[in-house]
């Protein structure tokens, strides 16, 4: 059910104490503590030192010596974990409130990790009638993160390799592209402006912690099982980087040349279409 409005502030308020009182509790010394920047772009918590004697006159926080504050009973009970754990995984695709509505849904199993699931899965399926691919992209990782910390390895890894998959698309030349087509830009121009694709670290670690259990069959699941409106990379060349990748063998120059070529046929490709 959605929450009223007075619900969501009281939600908002719990949230953003807990996530405040969490921090300083290893940042005890008020006049010494510079607070971070998130606490008032993501918290709305403006002013931190009138904020921490606020937490002080509600039984929150305590003085000790030196200037500095511990949490009492009342405050380390205000440190919901799961508020915490869905601080810490930092997802811009759900709110707080969307968290705590879908858990009150799930009729089964409500963990973090279940509740987190459910909500990304349908924030796929909203950004690919979209078409942000970039989301699409995000939203695999975080999957996958979220079954690795489960336990399905392979699960984790179809999901490792889906983003893989987005990031050596070059889905970020989509525009030049069809600017390209529209002979808004030259041919020269658009080779110019290939700046390479990226194989992001966390990607690479993912795929390394779990490549023994990677099969042939995984990688086909993986390949063209999502239509990106750009895609540089053959089955062939998708199959040679992962394998490189899990033989440690991965060389971005190398790499960089041969999409560099995909993206030159495309353009050629394109050429003939616009005759």
């Amino acid at each position: 059910m959605k929450q009223k409005f007075s619900e969501k502030r009281k939600i908002w308020r719990d949230y953003a104490r807990a996530i405040f009182l969490n921090y300083i509790s290893g940042h005890p010394k008020l006049n010494a503590t510079t607070y971070p920047a998130y606490f008032q772009q993501e918290l709305g918590i403006s002013d931190s030192h009138s904020y921490a004697k606020k937490m002080i006159r509600q039984g929150y926080l305590a003085w000790q010596e030196d200037d500095c504050v511990a949490l009492t009973e009342r405050g380390q009970a205000a440190i919901a974990e799961d508020y915490m754990r869905f601080f810490d995984f930092a997802s811009p695709y759900v709110t707080i409130y969307d968290f705590l509505d879908e858990r009150e849904r799930m009729e089964e199993d409500t963990s973090f990790e279940a509740t987190m699931l459910s909500l990304l899965l349908k924030q796929m399926k909203v950004r690919k009638a979209e078409g942000d691919d970039q989301s699409v992209k995000n939203i695999h990782f975080d999957i996958g993160a979220l079954y690795e910390g489960l336990g399905y390895q392979e699960d984790a890894l179809h999901h490792y390799l889906m983003t893989l998959y987005y990031d050596i698309s070059g889905m970020e030349y989509y525009d030049l592209l069809v600017a390209y087509v529209a002979k808004k830009v030259s041919r020269g121009e658009a080779q110019e402006s290939f700046d390479g694709v990226c194989v992001e670290p966390r990607v690479m670690e993912g795929l390394l912690r779990l490549k023994e259990v990677c099969t042939p069959a995984m990688l086909d699941k993986a390949f063209g099982s999502e239509t990106i409106r750009v895609n540089l990379c053959s089955r062939k060349d998708f199959n040679a980087l992962v394998e490189d990748i899990f033989n440690g063998a991965y060389e971005y120059d190398t790499w960089m040349d041969r999409f560099r070529a995909n993206f030159a046929a495309m353009l050629s490709y394109y050429a003939k279409k616009k005759r």
